[in-house]
């Protein structure tokens, strides 16, 4: 039993010196890991795609588990979302880094650049002032990272003077600059002032730069606009002189058609008055058919009434009388188809004359729509012509897209400071194994 307990003893202490080897081993593998994803943060998030964020997002939680207080992790994935333009998650991780290391002067300068970027003009006056105060003493081994950071204030703070003046109250700015420069001495105070400088001349010759263009736009304008003028007056005269032609070419039109119309109703009535005239005729002759025709009735009655009396003699006077109507009646009507035919005749005249003024008429109306389409067509360029020459005579002011973009550019915050990315993520690199 003895024996027994003390190879159980040695096998167990064996046991512990394996797994403490095994701890230890696995300490330094997840210092190496660690450091691996913050390098694969800063590698695989620099693309130019927004989709290696993603990606740099999956390392970053990665080296922050295996790291949670290594101020460098938030720095690296800041880096990478500043980057891709994502500010507010930029600004979210730069607060985290302050909170892991106070001190940090690349955190503080991107902190400043970021509230000046979005416009929070006062806390940036605020950060710097605060950040100001909190430097190490001269000669510190951060010197370099001081004077860096002072750089950036005096632009920051030329940038706050000039061409965003009118963003924070004056007695503010001038609360803080009295602040900066009573935490600021020497080299740094120096390196202020210098960076400051350079904003104000760089913001007043850009100022120049900008009117220059704008006073040269204006004379552009002016003459354009003179152009433009003759231009449209010359618009305005031809649609003038194209509105009397074409109210000369209707009235012409008007009195050819008018013209044609009356020579042809001019041939139309004496045919109504020939047609007037047959019908008269006409009717009177079926007057006179109508009366013979009773007549050669009546003779043929006694005729036949002399026939039941026996009477040869009478019956053959009156089959004589019936026979000489019976000629009268086939004259009249002859005379009848003759004013029959005339009548064709005339009526088929007639009915050619009105098919010319019907063709006549349809073309008139058609023309006038023509000309009244290009009536209306003319209207609505006059009309035109009216809004342009009321715009065109408007002053010039010289804004246009050139001086617009000259403007833009003027208070622009990266007009004046460029916040050192590849500079920085280089830096974070150099501190990785």
């Amino acid at each position: 039993m003895i024996g027994h307990n003390s190879i159980t003893n040695q096998t167990f202490g064996v046991a512990c010196w394996l797994i403490g080897l095994c701890l230890a081993v696995g300490s330094v593998a997840q210092a190496e890991t660690a450091e691996e994803a913050l390098k694969a943060v800063l590698e695989e998030g620099w693309g130019d795609s927004i989709k290696v964020v993603r990606v740099a997002e999956e390392h970053f939680a990665e080296a922050q588990r295996l790291a949670p207080g290594d101020v460098r992790v938030p720095l690296a994935m800041a880096w990478v979302q500043m980057k891709h333009r994502r500010y507010s998650t930029a600004e979210e991780l730069i607060d985290k880094a302050l909170k892991l290391d106070a001190q940090s002067l690349p955190a503080h300068r991107a902190k400043i650049f970021l509230l000046t970027l979005t416009k929070r003009n006062s806390n940036a006056l605020t950060q710097m002032t605060t950040v100001a105060k909190s430097f190490p003493e001269i000669g510190s081994p951060q010197e370099a990272q001081v004077t860096e950071t002072c750089r950036l204030m005096g632009r920051i703070f030329g940038y706050l003077e000039g061409p965003m003046l009118n963003s924070v109250g004056p007695n503010l700015l001038a609360d803080a600059e009295r602040k900066l420069t009573a935490s600021l001495l020497s080299t740094r105070l120096e390196a202020f002032a210098k960076a400051r400088l350079e904003v104000s001349k760089q913001f007043a010759g850009l100022s120049l730069d900008t009117e220059q263009t704008r006073e040269e736009e204006k004379v552009a304008q002016k003459d354009q606009k003179e152009s433009t003028s003759e231009r449209l007056a010359e618009e305005k005269e031809s649609i003038e002189a194209n509105k009397a032609q074409l109210e000369e070419q209707a009235s012409k039109a008007t009195q050819e058609a008018q013209q044609a119309v009356g020579e042809i109703d001019a041939k139309v009535a004496p045919i109504d008055a020939g047609l007037t005239q047959i019908n008269v005729q006409g009717a009177q002759i079926r007057n006179d058919l109508s009366s013979v025709q009773l007549d050669i009735n009546r003779a043929l009655a006694e005729a036949e009434n002399a026939f039941n009396n026996e009477d040869p003699i009478r019956e053959a006077l009156w089959q004589r009388e019936a026979n000489r109507l019976r000629n009268i009646r086939l004259n009249l009507e002859n005379q009848y188809r003759v004013l029959d035919a005339q009548a064709a005749t005339l009526n088929q005249q007639k009915a050619a004359l009105l098919n010319q003024r019907q063709a006549i008429a349809t073309r008139y109306d058609a023309y006038m729509k023509q000309l009244g389409r290009q009536s209306t067509n003319l209207t609505l360029t006059a009309r035109r012509v009216s809004r342009d020459l009321e715009r065109n005579d408007k002053p010039a002011t010289g804004n246009t897209s050139k001086t617009s973009n000259l403007s833009t550019r003027l208070i622009a915050l990266t007009t004046y400071v460029e916040f050192p990315l590849d500079q920085e993520r280089q830096r974070l690199l150099e501190t990785l194994p």
